[in-house]
């Protein structure tokens, strides 16, 4: 039994696995040029090919998706083993949403890795949900209800929407009489939920075109829409503490909508027992970082609607 080219296997595993050259070439720290040479080695070993190009993409052969079948999993074992030989297991993958990796989980890193700097963390940002079960990663976060099958998860926060602006929009547009300002408010939608309606709905607030303003395939996107002074972002306290906090946000009526769904930390329930030291402490300080920052919202003051009532906006 004759073994193909592991290095050239590597990179036509990330190749099938990311969808494309460039990005596996990311994944690899390497060029996209090493890439094409590392798969087209390895198709000269094989004798098939296992690559075609599809307009500006690639799609896997029939025999690429053969090979990439039989051999991702093992080759996610191979890391996975090796991973839990290494001293203290030091690496911890993790996969979340692009929007939370952005607007929360980057920029807390710096604490977490000053803590323990020995600790290396991988972040993959990546709306699919992904197979704990396979070894690719330890941990992931999600937005939605918490039900994954085959894992552990727990509640980090509850996903409760504000409206959001700019103090100059907020003028600009609601002025003096902040309750007639919302006809002439422009929204920004997150695509993916239909918070708008039920927001505007529970607030009392009529003559609103619900299907008007701008839509956004990300949060993050709507966030930057708002900071750019282009209307109103209905999103997750939790993204934007510290736009509210240095007054490039504010909130628009303190009503908060309770959408029923969360931010969930999950991870295999087949592979609870086996996660690495590293991927228990980095879970165990999500946890604790989620639960200080949620008491310490609770203990924010809370004031009556400023577009509803006309009072001041809250911050």
């Amino acid at each position: 039994m004759k073994l193909p080219p592991l290095n050239a296997l590597r990179a036509f595993d990330a190749v099938a696995r990311l969808g494309g050259v460039r990005l596996a070439a990311q994944a690899l720290h390497v060029t996209p040029a090493a890439v094409t040479q590392q798969v087209k080695l390895l198709e000269r070993s094989l004798g098939v090919a296992l690559l075609r190009r599809e307009g500006r993409g690639i799609e896997l052969t029939d025999a690429g998706h053969r090979l990439h079948a039989g051999t991702s999993r093992h080759l996610r074992a191979i890391a996975h083993a090796a991973d839990e030989l290494r001293p203290q297991g030091r690496r911890v993958r993790v996969s979340t949403v692009p929007s939370f990796a952005v607007r929360w989980l980057v920029p807390r890193l710096k604490h977490f890795t000053a803590l323990h700097p020995e600790v290396q963390i991988e972040v993959g940002a990546d709306p699919r949900v992904v197979n704990l079960d396979d070894g690719e990663y330890d941990l992931a976060i999600r937005e939605g209800l918490g039900r994954y099958p085959g894992t552990e998860t727990r509640l980090l926060w509850p996903l409760h929407v504000l409206p959001v602006c700019t103090p100059g929009y907020l003028r600009r547009v609601f002025g003096r009489a902040p309750a007639r300002g919302w006809p002439k408010a422009r929204l920004l939608h997150e695509v993916d939920h239909a918070w708008w309606a039920p927001w505007l709905d529970q607030a009392g607030i009529a003559g609103v075109d619900v299907a008007s303003g701008l839509h956004f395939s990300h949060t993050v996107m709507a966030i930057t829409a708002a900071l750019d002074e282009q209307g109103v972002a209905l999103v997750p306290r939790i993204f934007i503490e510290e736009e509210l906090a240095d007054g490039r946000l504010v909130v628009v009526d303190a009503q908060a909508y309770v959408t029923g769904m969360g931010m969930y930390l999950a991870w295999s329930a087949a592979r609870a027992a086996a996660l690495s030291p590293a991927a228990v402490l980095f879970r165990d300080w999500l946890l604790a970082q989620a639960r200080q920052e949620e008491a310490a919202v609770q203990r924010l003051p809370r004031r009556r609607s400023s577009a509803a009532a006309g009072t001041s906006p809250v911050s």
